[in-house]
């Protein structure tokens, strides 16, 4: 009886402690999902394509660790845009849960009449009906569309 008592016993013990090993395997397995969808995109805007959720997931993330954040708009985006051709920091605008993009060239522009203002080059992506996710490089009134009442926001990195 003692034999199978203690059988039992480590039995018991063995299969508890097959339980941990497959904890600590789930747990590993998950870290990749907590990439930062923020230092990924400010690094190459084309790995955004790799996230569910990206835009909401940036725009969530982006609140915690952008230095200012701006509501921008026809009347205020000329002194955000000055401001990004004398600054080291990183500008990135997002338009309602649609589109998001980065600016990459402050000096390659090209005039927007509805905006008024000589519009930088941008990339990232807008969200379509059909297609999903795009990934675009064009100038910035090309991607975030003409002056409306849709929320407009900047995030901005040191």
């Amino acid at each position: 009886m003692k034999k199978l008592l203690t059988a039992f016993t480590l039995l018991l013990i063995f299969a508890c402690d097959s339980d941990k090993t497959k904890t600590t395997t789930t747990e590993i397995s998950n870290t990749p999902h907590k990439t930062s969808v923020v230092n990924t995109f400010l690094k190459n805007p084309e790995a955004l394509a790799d996230f569910e959720h990206p835009i909401q997931r940036f725009k969530e993330e982006a609140t915690k660790k952008a230095s200012t954040i701006i509501d921008f708009n026809k009347d205020n985006l000329g002194s955000i845009l000055k401001e990004a051709s004398g600054s080291a920091k990183t500008y990135v605008f997002l338009v309602a849960d649609h589109t998001l993009v980065k600016l990459t060239d402050i000096n390659n522009t090209k005039r927007s009449g509805s905006w008024g203002l000589a519009m930088p080059l941008v990339s990232g992506y807008i969200k379509k009906k059909t297609e999903g996710m795009v990934y675009q490089e064009d100038y910035m009134n090309q991607l975030i569309g003409i002056p409306d009442g849709q929320t407009r926001i900047v995030y901005i990195f040191d």
